[in-house]
């Protein structure tokens, strides 16, 4: 009947720890439109439009999605339109998806079937993903130019020099 490993009655027995879920992505649903900028610490799914910038741990936008302004999140998955920069550590383009826009990356992978227009630029470093610092002019009011090299099949570009505030 009763054991010596038993407890009173009257003792409250304490719940098992609960495990972490990851709570539900926003969500942006096929026809919803959005006007102004989103900020998110989790998830967000992408499935309507958005005319602004989106900041978040996680975006994605789906086939029917559309994001007329920046991305910035750890990681990028677009199956749908994007027009503006895209900054993640990780980008993933699917077939289908359609990008007009520079991606800022460290991991990109873009499928068969995926359209980009725009600079494709690699950096290693996790704050790559924060705003780049603004490009101040000369006395003559024009920025100051490095060349760079091309890569194969790319000619030489020019690329603006970051002068910091003495």
């Amino acid at each position: 009947m009763f054991s010596k490993g038993s407890k009173p009655e009257g003792e409250p027995v304490p719940e098992p720890p609960r495990m972490k879920t990851s709570a539900m992505p926003s969500i942006v649903s096929a026809g919803l439109q959005v006007t102004g900028n989103m900020t998110s610490d989790g998830d967000i799914q992408i499935e309507g439009t958005i005319t602004g910038d989106v900041k978040s741990r996680t975006i994605t936008v789906g086939t029917d999605g559309l994001v007329q302004g920046q991305l910035i999140a750890e990681s990028v998955q677009v199956s749908g339109a994007v027009e503006g920069k895209i900054r993640a550590k990780t980008v993933v383009l699917v077939a289908g998806a359609r990008v007009i826009g520079d991606i800022v990356h460290d991991v990109l992978t873009v499928e068969p079937g995926a359209h980009v227009e725009g600079a494709l630029k690699r950096y290693s470093k996790p704050e790559a993903v924060e705003p780049e610092p603004k490009v101040k002019a000369d006395n003559d009011g024009k920025p100051d130019l490095k060349p760079v090299e091309g890569g194969v099949g790319r000619p030489a570009v020019a690329q603006a020099v970051v002068k910091t505030a003495s």
